[in-house]
């Protein structure tokens, strides 16, 4: 562990999936951003939005996409939630 110089070894965690509740601009930009930086696999991330229908460029990259919330909570790991 480190606690003073992060690096990549320091974050690859053994987090297996991530949901994002909220898939609006920031939500996309969180999951893109995991996904281009290798840190989980698009299959471990899930997004959720009440309108899918403008995630369908996440799914095509293998995002998990769907409306329920209580689902993405109850199946992963890490939840990421957008403050009000």
């Amino acid at each position: 562990m480190c606690f003073f110089e992060p690096s990549f070894s320091c974050f690859v965690l053994k987090i297996k999936k991530i949901a994002i509740i909220g898939g609006g601009n920031l939500g996309s930009a969180i999951a893109a951003g995991l996904l281009k930086s290798n840190f989980c696999a698009a299959e471990n991330i899930t997004v959720t939005k009440r309108n899918i229908a403008t995630l369908d460029w996440l799914q095509r990259k293998g995002i998990n996409i769907h409306t329920d919330n209580v689902k993405a909570v109850a199946e992963n790991e890490v939840i990421i939630l957008r403050p009000l």
